[in-house]
């Protein structure tokens, strides 16, 4: 099924579960008062499709993390990237390689809110509730650490 197909289950209680679950893990942490309201606020609103709400989502972080990109998806129409000048890195990161065999990115450290070792690569929201501002730092860090 193509992904702008998958539809949202909207009459369940996942974003009460989903929401209960963030506000638990990171409620003590030191950004979470800071940007709990913005992530909040996109997941409760009414996507009937999961690329709208990834979406959303995904431009609410990179505003968050101050990074002027915006985020589209590339209609069926469209020319492949490389006839329009656009980097697709769609490919880089599998799911099927361990992550120490990734050779895109390389976390830099950071105070996590539970457990006394790090785990790198966690979340988005995992870096903005932990470390707020410098988020967008420490990525453009670990990018260059690979």
């Amino acid at each position: 099924m193509p992904t702008r197909e998958v539809r949202i289950a909207n009459e369940s209680q996942w974003k009460n579960n989903h929401w209960r679950s963030l506000a638990s893990a990171y409620g003590k942490a030191p950004f979470f008062a800071f940007f709990a309201d913005d992530i909040r606020a996109i997941l409760y609103q009414p996507f009937n499709y999961l690329i709208d709400l990834n979406l959303a989502l995904l431009t609410k972080c990179l505003e968050l993390l101050m990074w002027d990109i915006s985020v589209s998806i590339w209609p069926d129409s469209m020319p492949y990237a490389t006839e329009m000048n656009v980097s697709d890195h769609r490919g880089k990161i599998s799911a099927k390689k361990r992550l120490s065999e990734n050779d895109q990115f390389k976390s830099i450290r950071y105070i996590q809110a539970f457990g006394k070792d790090f785990v790198p690569n966690l979340s988005i929201i995992d870096l903005l509730f932990c470390v707020g501002p410098q988020a967008g730092n420490i990525i453009l860090r670990s990018a260059n650490e690979r």
